[in-house]
């Protein structure tokens, strides 16, 4: 889990807004198997403050979401986020649509 950004749980009511209602189904008929890509549009509507450590972490709210099942994302979407990560890191990174839970989120 990251330690430097918190994920508001609540997604914008507005099915205008929010691509991301449509897959309910087939997450829940295959919770498992099915993964989503999505372009979100998100802010900071508030922060959490430790007094023990004295860290502050924004907590982010997604404002504006589209998704697509990953087998049908898009040629150009996955090229920008494979481009994107390779930016970011300095590394190559796993093939799209590979998911890795790292051992400290299990």
């Amino acid at each position: 889990m990251s330690k430097v950004l918190k994920l508001a749980s609540a997604l914008p009511g507005d099915d205008a807004i929010n691509g991301l209602d449509i897959f309910a189904k087939a997450l829940a008929d295959n919770p498992e198997g099915t993964t989503i890509t999505a372009i979100v549009i998100f802010d900071t509507p508030g922060f959490h403050y430790s007094a023990k450590d004295g860290s502050t972490v924004p907590t982010i709210a997604i404002r504006r979401a589209e998704g697509w099942l990953t087998e049908e994302t898009p040629d150009a979407i996955r090229k920008a986020l494979v481009a994107r990560q390779e930016k970011r890191t300095g590394r190559t990174p796993l093939d799209f649509g590979v998911v890795e839970v790292a051992k400290n989120d299990e």
